[in-house]
């Protein structure tokens, strides 16, 4: 979204998420950092996106692009900036996190991060059966690479011209 010309992100998670979530607001944080955008602390919500009023003061504060910390909590957004009138690209930019199977089917398609799930079952496995066999092993980080999967919902999919207007 940024690479399209937001300039105004703000992230959404619903209340009591993951832990998680956490990671995904510090990633949130350093793109937007990184990219020469300061967020401010307005920019990250913790409510329910069905829930219109808390929706409207989103749009209304200014958002250009809302980031969601799950693709549950970017189609249920999706649903309520509808039923406002909100047309998602042309008005505001929606991503999640997770490219779950449906994702690809609401409309407009939903961008997301694929996480690559068979690799970190198949990653936990193998360092359960390792500690299994040598358990003096030290605790590690172990990083599977995700992929970001473009589709209509950020404004840059299917179009030569990404919504220059809505920065």
């Amino acid at each position: 979204m940024i690479r399209i010309g937001c300039r105004r992100i703000d992230f959404l998670s619903r209340p009591d998420s993951a832990p998680t979530v956490m990671l995904r607001i510090a990633g949130y944080r350093e793109a937007l950092l990184s990219s020469g955008i300061t967020p401010a602390p307005r920019w990250i919500h913790s409510g329910e996106p069905t829930d219109e009023k808390f929706v409207q003061a989103i749009v209304g504060d200014g958002a250009t692009a809302v980031i969601c910390a799950n693709d549950l909590t970017a189609a249920n957004l999706l649903r309520t900036l509808d039923t406002l009138g909100c047309p998602v690209p042309q008005k505001i930019r929606v991503a999640g996190f997770d490219d779950v199977r449906y994702a690809e089917l609401l409309r407009p398609s939903l961008t997301t991060i694929h996480q690559p799930c068979v690799d970190i079952g198949t990653i936990a496995m193998q360092v359960m059966l390792e500690r299994i066999e040598n358990p003096a092993f030290p605790p590690r980080d172990i990083l599977a690479q995700p992929t970001l999967i473009v589709r209509q919902s950020c404004g840059a999919a299917g179009s030569s011209n990404p919504l220059s207007s809505n920065k």
